[in-house]
């Protein structure tokens, strides 16, 4: 299933009671229904404050910066989620190619970004590097990046896409950090 679909705010309205003039409608102005227009599912109901954020808009400016990065595409892997008939949606993109090496292990560049119609998950851009010697999905230690922010007029993709773009260009620099940290012996003591 594609996580590129159409959806729309629609006004809320309900139907109260039958009157001699026909049916008595009722509108929300104060609240409003993201709609799947292809399934005609309501998909979360929100407040006026609510800032629709598609996923073609959020996943064609991620894709766009990405291609003026620089950064090596080669192998790119695109993996999605998408739950409740596309309430939430999670895409990890994967750059094998653009790595580092840190005591014989490749370290590769990788992005996961979250988006919901539901207001269930907050529009989330994480980046950071996904060791390849490990790849249960754990995270740990330090994110290059990460930035979230709730579904207000407030959100601006374009800036976010920025920040992540100066993000992925400083991967290259966390290598040494990362071969400080891998030759680092910590006792039991220190763990605990």
């Amino acid at each position: 299933m594609s996580i590129f679909f159409p959806v729309t705010e629609q006004l809320i309205t309900t139907e109260v009671m039958e009157t001699p003039a026909g049916k008595l409608r009722v509108k929300a102005p104060a609240h409003k229904a993201i709609v799947r227009t292809d399934t005609y599912e309501v998909l979360g109901v929100h407040s006026a404050a609510y800032k629709l954020v598609t996923n073609e808009e959020v996943f064609n400016k991620l894709d766009d910066a990405l291609l003026s990065s620089g950064l090596d595409l080669s192998g790119r892997t695109d993996e999605d989620i998408l739950d409740f008939n596309g309430a939430r949606t999670v895409r990890t993109i994967t750059l094998p190619e653009h790595k580092v090496k840190v005591n014989g292990d490749d370290i590769s560049l990788q992005v996961r970004t979250t988006n919901s119609y539901d207001g269930t998950l907050r529009f989330d851009m994480i980046l950071g590097g996904i060791r390849w010697a490990c790849t249960n999905g754990m995270v740990s230690g330090d994110l290059l990046s990460r930035t979230r922010h709730t579904h207000t007029r407030g959100l601006d993709v374009d800036a976010i896409i920025a920040q992540l773009k100066m993000a992925a260009n400083s991967f290259q620099d966390n290598q040494y950090r990362w071969q400080r940290w891998a030759r680092r012996s910590v006792s039991i003591e220190q763990m605990l």
